[in-house]
């Protein structure tokens, strides 16, 4: 029982990992799309800051 919940607790966050860079790479790729399309430097790092 102990080894079965072990287990399943590894699986679930290797799969919320792989989740999560899933979505980074998502936002990397929009972020490049919208980089190309509006180089504005600036504008961009103002946006960024918290």
């Amino acid at each position: 029982m102990i080894w079965g919940t072990f287990l399943f607790v590894i699986l679930l966050a290797q799969i919320t990992a792989y989740r999560l860079i899933q979505k980074r790479k998502e936002a990397e790729d929009l972020l490049k799309k919208l980089r190309a399309k509006r180089p504005k430097k600036r504008f961009q790092r103002a946006n960024l800051l918290p």
